[in-house]
């Protein structure tokens, strides 16, 4: 399982570089597929092109062994001056028959969720994206990585 789990990690890249709106990819990858309540996740993305607007997107990837119908998370970021803008977001992983959402391969699910979209940054610079647990229990199981995705929007 866990050979699968890397031959997919190295494929990714690949597969991405052919996708030219999208600017910035990244994976955090959970230590025993468990995200620890206090654990802020932190992307850093340079932004050079502020005439643009883009969609910002969340991505899950977890196993059949997620027990939620649901990932409550907060998505802060913080321009290059500082100015910060935040949101709590619900992403369901579950249909209303409680199977899963998303792409599978063997007990592996992938989603992307598209937070914001056709937003402005307006300033050029580092902006500093964190992403943080609203789950209820102090671990939250099952989870293999969260990815943040940023692309020019269409």
């Amino acid at each position: 399982m866990r050979k699968i789990y890397i031959i997919l990690i190295s494929i990714v890249p690949i597969l991405i570089s052919c996708q030219s709106d999208t600017i910035f990819r990244k994976y955090y990858q959970f230590d025993n597929y468990q995200w620890d309540k206090n654990k802020n996740i932190i992307f850093n993305v340079n932004i050079n092109d502020i005439k643009s607007k883009y969609d910002v997107i969340i991505a899950v990837r977890h196993t059949s062994q997620y027990p939620y119908a649901n990932l409550q998370i907060n998505l802060t970021f913080y321009s290059p001056s500082g100015q910060e803008r935040t949101k709590d977001h619900n992403l369901f992983l579950r249909n209303n028959d409680g199977s899963f959402k998303g792409s599978v391969m063997g007990n592996i699910y992938d989603m992307e969720f598209e937070v914001l979209k056709k937003i402005n940054f307006t300033e050029q610079g580092t902006y500093k994206f964190e992403i943080n647990s609203l789950m209820p229990k102090y671990t939250t199981p099952a989870l293999m990585d969260i990815g943040l995705i940023i692309k020019k929007s269409k």
